[in-house]
């Protein structure tokens, strides 16, 4: 098999597994795959084939990662200061629907140990990861 089919089959691994994941990173590997058999094509040995899929990777990686850098999560605030009921705690950590969706919630504040915060309205003050941080609502 020539050069240039391995690193098409190569690219197609590499763009099956991008389907699975959906992360983008190996997607950049399969067009940098693609890219290093056009080179391989070319007549070009393996040395200027590994260095052309290199040098694609490292550069959509660093477009990937200055990208994601930039974009600002699309509710990062919107949540803050929304009410949510909590029916049940375990500990420091309960749950409420919220937004049509199960969430898990957790109490910012102090707990005496092995004692839970009591049902009833929370007002959400922040969020970490996908779990809502959560302090007593002021009644009124």
């Amino acid at each position: 098999m020539q050069d240039y089919a391995w690193w098409w089959v190569i690219a197609g691994v590499l763009g099956v597994a991008e389907v699975m994941t959906g992360t983008f990173y190996l997607l950049v590997l399969a067009v940098s795959a693609l890219a290093a058999s056009l080179v391989a094509k070319s007549g070009f040995g393996l040395a200027p084939q590994l260095i052309a899929a290199a040098v694609l990777s490292l550069a959509g990686w660093a477009w990937l990662r200055a990208r994601k850098k930039t974009e600002a999560p699309a509710s990062a605030g919107l949540d803050v200061g929304e009410i949510v009921e909590v029916r049940h705690w375990k500990g420091a950590v309960g749950h409420t629907d919220y937004r049509g969706a199960n969430w898990a919630v957790e109490f910012d504040g102090t707990l005496a140990e092995g004692q839970s915060p009591a049902p009833g309205r929370y007002r959400i003050v922040s969020m970490r990861g996908n779990r809502l941080i959560v302090q007593p609502a002021q009644p009124g």
